[in-house]
């Protein structure tokens, strides 16, 4: 059976103390990451090794980082220019840096990371579902930290068994809209009135705190930043899974309509139907 890589996500609950010796350890890293791109650029020199011989030894000297830190933010400014070489590339200062097994550590029984940080080792609780707990008795290679909307996650690259291929006897051809999110050839139809409904309610809602401006409505409107699109991703999930069930049920295939070209045919969609696009 072949092995297949999922990404598990993990919430870190760290204490306030922990919680600023992480963002201490993000900006410490990502203005390191920032020093090396900004030579790499001048000498056009954009090879992992070339960095490490380049900078590994100043790094050490000059910063609080750990060696296995140093190491892997080569790999992560070599990357960036991969997709680009013409502008020199730059890094936020609470960006994603990446772990491995040497700077950290799962443990699965008591649900915490040992994880380490600009103040030392710090052992942090995480929260996640058993599905995850499941994917990370798996995980390999490196995790990466991450700071979204004032919370940290760690994103584990795990090795799972991928399922073995089945025959079938036939496909289950799907539609995609607006009104019904998916309708397929079997005669079932999953609607986005729910998607809807949350979509409007939030646009009242930031309407109405964008309109009253006070320091608690900017900190509301922080909030609900990313809870339509959360909720949206929740939705297609469980229809997707539901498309799935049914075609694993009646063993055929799924074959979905060809969407390519479908944002050059909705340049002449007026506002209110780009905002029921979403």
């Amino acid at each position: 059976m072949t092995m297949v890589k999922l990404v598990a996500q993990v919430k870190l609950l760290p204490s306030p103390e922990q919680k600023e010796a992480l963002q201490k350890t993000l900006e410490a890293a990502n203005q390191a990451a920032d020093r090396v791109s900004q030579w790499a650029f001048a000498n056009r020199s954009f090879k992992r090794f070339d960095l490490h011989y380049q900078w590994y030894e100043t790094l050490r000297h000059e910063t609080r980082l750990a060696a296995q830190v140093v190491a892997l933010l080569f790999a992560k400014v070599a990357d960036a220019y991969k997709r680009n070489q013409l502008t020199q590339r730059t890094f936020r200062s609470h960006g994603a840096i990446s772990y491995d097994s040497r700077i950290l550590r799962y443990m699965l029984e008591k649900k915490k990371v040992s994880i380490w940080t600009v103040a030392g080792r710090e052992h942090i609780p995480f929260a996640c579902g058993e599905y995850q707990v499941k994917l990370l008795e798996g995980q390999r290679g490196e995790s990466d930290l991450v700071f979204v909307d004032g919370e940290f996650y760690l994103m584990a690259v795990c090795d799972v068994q991928d399922h073995p291929l089945r025959s079938v006897t036939g496909t289950i051809g799907v539609d995609l809209g607006i009104v019904q999110i998916a309708s397929d050839s079997e005669g079932n139809q999953y609607s986005g009135e729910a998607t809807r409904k949350v979509r409007r309610a939030l646009r009242r809602l930031r309407a109405g705190l964008q309109k009253c401006g006070s320091k608690s409505a900017k900190r509301h409107l922080a909030r609900l930043r990313h809870r339509q699109s959360r909720f949206t991703k929740w939705v297609n999930h469980n229809i997707s899974r539901r498309l799935v069930d049914t075609a694993v049920r009646l063993g055929k295939a799924l074959a979905l309509e060809d969407l390519s070209g479908i944002r050059e045919r909705g340049n002449g969609f007026n506002r209110e139907m780009r905002f029921e696009l979403g």
